[in-house]
């Protein structure tokens, strides 16, 4: 089969017909803390029917993550890895709205928006989940209910399902590691 040079200019310039795949760069996370999670006013948590709730004891790891999907400094962003079911806690449906409910899922570590559903920062004495917030706030989790994109729980609270709402309110908590 003989091509005209026009056919071949053609080829050259249309170039190959399949679109090349993006790379995603992966996540390494360490462990830095270990222990039970509770509540940074003291109230111990654990998993009951796949939520969390208050009550019970939750051995788990904090593992920060380089580089991570926030960009928040090194050490500070990270996932909350449960041993005994080896997965990370997670807010399962982030554009759900607030107050979040807690769960568990797969841990992620492909750096990309997949980390939104386990992304816990240390910030003021505590661990709060971030979700799509970015270190330099060009993106903030639900930003119209809370301003600067923090979630933890309610300070108090001893019975019930635990719900992030946002750190700005006079009631919220972060995690702690005990």
């Amino acid at each position: 089969m003989m091509l005209t040079l026009a056919s071949l200019l053609t080829l050259m310039f249309i170039g190959p017909s399949t679109a090349t795949p993006l790379l995603t760069g992966m996540e390494v996370c360490t462990t830095a803390a270990s222990g039970q999670l509770t509540t940074a006013d003291g109230q111990p948590v654990s998993f009951e029917g796949g939520r969390l709730v208050f009550g019970g004891s939750l051995q788990v790891e904090f593992r920060p993550c380089q580089p991570n999907y926030g960009r928040f400094e090194d050490g500070t962003m990270g996932h909350l890895f449960v041993p005994s079911l080896e997965q990370c806690i997670s807010v399962n449906s982030p554009a759900s709205g607030a107050p979040y409910k807690v769960g568990t899922q797969e841990c992620q570590f492909a750096d990309d928006s997949h980390q939104i559903f386990m992304s816990f920062v240390q910030r003021d004495g505590g661990l709060y989940w971030s979700g799509s917030t970015k270190a330099d706030g060009s993106i903030v989790q639900n930003s119209r209910a809370c301003s600067n994109g923090f979630w933890g729980p309610q300070s108090g609270a001893t019975a019930g399902d635990v719900r992030l709402q946002c750190s700005l309110d006079g009631n919220t908590v972060g995690f702690q590691i005990a």
